[in-house]
């Protein structure tokens, strides 16, 4: 939750805050400093794990202690990735560190899902949002990246308008859509099961960026940049129930792993993990992206602002990280956003 959050908003109270009313206009930590804590406490926690003594009332991994150090060890490398432009000697290291635990998710069977409930307070959020209204369609932008490269996914993501065609068009992206049964929606494996599992981390993400490393130059354990973008996709393809002779067409006209390569496949099979999508997107600036021209502000965001009380009720601090981090609008970019 706190890489979430420092992703979104960059540097963040922490070391001065939770201290109630002893405390109530805490400094700000830059980003940098909240990763090195982050690095410490992952680390500190992968330390005391005990594989015969899980917990009980684990909801996540029914106290299986090689689960939660798959989770550590795959949180580690991906935050590794995340500061690499910014600081690439301890992203290297802190990577290599987290392949050699041999304890990252590289097959579906160990991608780690949210298990969502069946009753209302608990369920799947998608299946809510479409629960008695249908507001959210395809972009435009995503169902033509799929259509042109002709990618089986699209069958398996989304389901075709309701006007009565076979249609598989995305809607304008920021354009007021009134007639939404004109465009694709996302599928029903999603939007009409409560108990949907939602992707934290997958197998497909971890060779992905076991594929970028190699490019850098990293120890990755073995197998090339190649190797690992080609098992990316077939994971992600396998996860949404492609068919295999589907996924082999697909593979075997999609065999070049260059970063670009790479950062679009990784963009497809993050496909619903909205928060994680956008970070490795601003982190890689690719696939391209073209703003909105119903947008009033013709910018893609790379950062929120902060709420507008941290500026009544902490100025001081407030002027200090602004000072040090930039305008809080939504277009300065984070301490590990270089491109």
């Amino acid at each position: 939750f706190l890489q979430y959050m420092t992703d979104t908003w960059g540097a963040l109270p922490w070391t001065e805050a939770f201290k109630g009313i002893q405390g109530t206009q805490p400094k700000f930590d830059s980003q940098q400093s909240l990763y090195t804590y982050m690095f410490a406490e992952v680390e500190d926690a992968l330390g005391k794990l005990n594989a015969n003594a899980g917990p009980a009332g684990d909801l996540m991994f029914g106290g299986d202690m090689n689960k939660w150090a798959s989770f550590g060890n795959t949180l580690k490398m991906v935050m590794a990735l995340r500061i690499s432009d910014a600081d690439a000697a301890t992203a290297k290291t802190k990577f290599e560190q987290a392949v050699a635990s041999g304890k990252l998710i590289t097959s579906n069977s160990s991608n780690i899902k949210w298990n969502f409930g069946s009753d209302e307070t608990s369920d799947n959020p998608w299946e809510d949002r479409f629960f008695s209204r249908e507001d959210y369609i395809m972009s435009e932008t995503f169902m033509g990246w799929l259509t042109t490269k002709a990618d089986p996914r699209k069958f398996k993501y989304t389901k075709p308008a309701f006007n009565g065609i076979l249609n598989y068009a995305g809607a304008p992206n920021g354009k007021v859509n009134g007639n939404t049964k004109d465009f694709a929606f996302i599928t029903n494996t999603v939007i009409n099961d409560p108990t949907f599992k939602s992707a934290i981390y997958t197998a497909a993400q971890t060779h992905f960026s076991l594929a970028e490393a190699a490019l850098k130059g990293w120890n990755v354990g073995g197998g090339t940049a190649a190797a690992h973008y080609k098992m990316g996709i077939e994971a992600s393809m396998m996860d949404w129930g492609v068919a295999t002779a589907d996924m082999n067409t697909y593979t075997a006209a999609n065999t070049t792993a260059l970063i670009a390569n790479i950062a679009y496949e990784k963009y497809m099979a993050l496909y619903l993990n909205g928060p994680e999508l956008w970070a490795e997107w601003r982190r890689l600036d690719t696939p391209a992206l073209t703003p909105s021209i119903f947008a009033n502000d013709p910018r893609i965001p790379v950062r929120h602002a902060y709420s507008s009380s941290v500026v009544d009720n902490n100025p001081t601090n407030y002027a200090a990280v602004v000072a040090a981090q930039g305008p809080d609008n939504n277009h300065t970019k984070l301490w590990w956003d270089k491109n």
